[in-house]
């Protein structure tokens, strides 16, 4: 018979153990091998030089559809910078995996993780989550939800301007010097 304190101990350390395996911002992320819904497999490495986008995502959540649209509309606005997007579905088989991105017109690849084995890699809890990794798989960003202005502002730290955007304007560093103070007013 186990004393109350040792099983506490023992779940302290699982805990610690999950948290220690789960990556942080920073973190180079090892490869891993991904199964796709259409029976394929992939790695994260095949990916290097892009930026990767992780998209989990619970075919059982309610906004499901409207999260992974969100992610599809951030997919486009980047098409010709080197992103890419993988739709990781946590409680699917890979005929529904499919069926949800055929049914919401998702131009990226699906990956099945039925036993969240690469979620809890990058999650701490919930879906939608996205993960973005840089060209050499170091974890640049990592939240929870999937809203646009989140989503645009990581991958424009990362990448820059969305595509066919001008860069964004620099603010120079207070206004600009009167006619008086620039010497070329009367004194």
């Amino acid at each position: 018979m186990r004393r109350p304190a040792t099983v506490v101990l023992v779940c302290l350390a699982a805990a610690a153990a999950f948290a220690a395996e789960t990556y942080k911002v920073g973190d180079e992320v090892a490869d891993a091998t991904l199964t796709m819904a259409d029976g394929s497999q992939t790695k994260l490495s095949a990916h290097e030089g892009s930026a990767v986008l992780l998209f989990f995502y619970d075919l059982t959540s309610r906004n499901a559809a409207a999260d992974a649209k969100t992610v599809e509309a951030a997919r486009k606005a980047r098409a010709k910078q080197k992103l890419a997007v993988i739709g990781v579905a946590r409680d699917a088989k890979a005929a529904d995996a499919k069926k949800f991105a055929d049914d919401n017109k998702l131009g990226f690849p699906q990956a099945l993780d039925a036993k969240a084995a690469l979620y809890g890699k990058f999650a701490t809890k919930g879906t939608p989550w996205f993960a973005l990794l840089d060209g050499k798989r170091k974890l640049k960003h990592s939240a929870a939800g999937v809203d646009e202005e989140t989503l645009d502002a990581a991958l424009a730290d990362l990448l820059g301007a969305k595509d066919g955007a001008p860069p964004p304007k620099k603010e120079e560093g207070g206004p600009a010097p009167k006619k008086d103070d620039a010497g070329g007013g009367k004194k």
